[in-house]
């Protein structure tokens, strides 16, 4: 009697497992991926994803550097180079020298400060705001337009002058500071359009809105503008400077920057945009 139940028991048992094998079959792969899930999640938190980690770890800060606008053709070429040595990216922002001094002395979040005017590097070091500067450049004066002199300018036929605002823009100061000891000046303010920097004084000679205009060399790389070098004794020298900006969370990749400023590659570089370079370089 007892082994005719088991019997029945085991019957029933398979009638069971016969009508069902799907629902036991999903069963079994709900369970295994249950199971490989519950694994990934263990290796992750055992750290054994070191690869990814290892990524954010190694991620190279980017350095934002506010130059000069006569810097606008060069500087990406510079920022390449860089890039391609150390690692470092370098996002920019160009204006007037003396408007990106007011932003860096009142916070801005810069890097490295490149100006053409040593007075505005000196301010900034004055009020603690820059922790390390130097020179690596020397920009040059140029005419373009319609006057093939500095005495042309004074012809009925040029109406218009373009320089740089000489208030904050080293090029607009160097410009007026040639005017003037040429003579000229009196003469010609009234023919003066001032742009907000070197750049927007050469758009305006390029674009064909002025007669004439006084820039930085630097502008004419790729140009195929006809220009007259101003004679330097005419205006004081316009040093590039370059400063590590004080309080901020990249003084190492800064400090790198500016190094690399003064090694012959990027001079190299400088020297093909019209920039002299100072006589003692690093080898």
């Amino acid at each position: 009697m007892r082994r005719y139940s088991q019997k029945l028991e085991s019957d029933e048992y398979m009638r069971a497992t016969k009508d069902k094998p799907e629902k036991l079959l999903s069963i079994n792969h709900r369970l295994i991926i249950l199971a490989l899930v519950t694994v990934a999640i263990l290796l992750s938190a055992w750290g054994c994803t070191p690869s990814t980690s290892s990524a954010v770890n190694k991620k190279t800060p980017k350095l934002t550097v506010a130059a000069a606008a006569s810097l606008k053709p060069v500087l990406p070429k510079l920022a390449k180079a860089f890039r391609e040595k150390t690692g470092i990216e370098i996002k920019t922002d160009f204006a007037a020298s003396g408007l990106l001094a007011r932003q860096i002395e009142n916070g801005a979040p810069f890097d490295v400060y490149l100006s053409a005017n040593k007075k505005y590097m000196d301010d900034l070091i004055g009020r603690n705001r820059i922790t390390a500067a130097q020179s690596y450049a020397q920009g040059e004066l140029v005419l373009i337009g319609k006057a093939g002199s500095l005495q042309d300018l004074k012809s009925p036929a040029i109406e218009k002058i373009a320089i740089a605002n000489p208030s904050y823009a080293p090029y607009g100061i160097a410009a007026q500071e040639a005017l003037v000891k040429s003579g000229l000046w009196p003469a010609l303010k009234d023919k003066v359009v001032l742009g907000a920097n070197i750049a927007q004084a050469y758009d305006y000679v390029r674009t064909g809105n002025v007669d004439a205009g006084i820039i930085s060399l630097s502008m004419l790389k790729d140009s195929k503008s006809k220009y007259l070098l101003i004679n330097r004794h005419l205006y004081h020298p316009i040093g590039q400077w370059a400063g590590v900006i004080n309080n901020n969370h990249n003084q190492k990749e800064a400090r790198k920057f500016l190094d690399y400023l003064s090694r012959p590659d990027a001079q190299k570089i400088l020297k093909s945009f019209g920039y002299k370079i100072p006589s003692k370089a690093k080898p």
